[in-house]
């Protein structure tokens, strides 16, 4: 993350975690959530009990209600101890509970194995930086940082920053709790007209912009030049939410369609250049007209997390 040294970080713990919102030029550009209910995390390190195996999968205690699910290199006997690394948390949903995801294949685990001897399973062998931490420790500026926790002042101060501003009684301002609560909003009205709904389903994420506006009056566009630069500006805004929300895993967009397929090309290249990032694979639109893309999350997104806490 570029940030600038006249940009701020707020960092706010409150009972259901640490919430971290980072502003770039007066706007948030990223967020992040940290629970302090010592659950499972990403990159978690855990000596684990198998409970039961298939023929290529096998479910590991790792000291939460729902089993830690594997694909192991090789087959698990049940009751044996297994090293395995979080690779993604578990979720409660409306529908349904699903346990972690875990691997037996990383770099350091023969380490590992040598402080197993004296433990007895389930226990956490190794706990990853929360994500307020690796947030700053990535960061490659000195940005005004504020933080409401002497604890949490310290740990920022051993990381070498030195704009740090402790405000004990900091609380919530309006304009950063408007940022995390507008997350749980699924429509996001669009500036001059129109709208996008965001839908996080189980399997994918599905967004739709719409041209009319909010109260059904529709936006005047004059062909697909006009429709071109409305979806253009529609789908940064789709980028800017996916990236905020932390959304992940398949995400399909359906843009107003043009008559000259050649705007899609020229949108798809846009979008490409705008996301920028490693783990994001675009493959672009299907014959259908609709934009596919997939992107790596570790974790829940950020409005899963909101609503496990119930974030008002």
């Amino acid at each position: 993350m570029n940030l600038r040294e006249e940009d701020q970080v707020f960092i706010i713990k409150e009972p259901q975690g640490i919430f971290l919102t980072a502003l770039k030029e007066e706007k948030e550009a990223y967020c992040s959530l940290d629970f302090l209910d010592n659950s499972a995390k990403v990159g978690d390190i855990y000596l684990a009990r198998v409970l039961r195996t298939d023929k290529k999968r096998a479910w590991l205690d790792v000291g939460e209600n729902k089993p830690a699910l594997c694909i192991p290199r090789s087959a698990f006997v049940e009751g044996e101890r297994q090293v395995v690394r979080i690779l993604k948390e578990s979720i409660t949903t409306t529908y349904s509970q699903k346990g972690a995801l875990v691997t037996d294949k990383f770099p350091e685990k023969e380490h590992f194995l040598k402080e197993t001897e004296s433990r007895e399973p389930p226990h956490r062998l190794f706990a990853n930086d929360p994500l307020w931490k690796t947030y700053l420790k990535n960061l490659n500026a000195q940005p005004q940082i504020t933080v409401n926790d002497y604890t949490l002042y310290q740990e920022i101060t051993a990381l070498g920053f030195v704009s740090i501003t402790l405000k004990s009684d900091l609380g919530w301002p309006t304009p950063l709790k408007e940022v995390w609560q507008t997350m749980l909003e699924p429509v996001v009205p669009l500036p001059g007209g129109g709208w996008i709904l965001f839908e996080e389903g189980e399997t994918l994420t599905a967004i739709d912009i719409n041209t009319s506006r909010y109260d059904q009056k529709s936006v005047e566009l004059k062909g697909d030049h006009d429709l071109y630069e409305f979806n253009k500006r529609a789908g940064e805004i789709c980028i800017e939410q996916i990236k905020l929300r932390n959304y992940g895993g398949r995400v399909v967009i359906d843009f107003p369609a043009f008559k000259n397929k050649g705007f899609y090309f020229k949108l798809w290249k846009d979008l490409k250049e705008k996301f920028r990032e490693k783990e994001t694979f675009i493959p672009g639109f299907t014959r259908t007209g609709l934009f596919e893309l997939t992107r790596y999350r570790a974790g829940l997104s950020n409005p899963q997390k909101l609503k496990k806490i119930n974030f008002i």
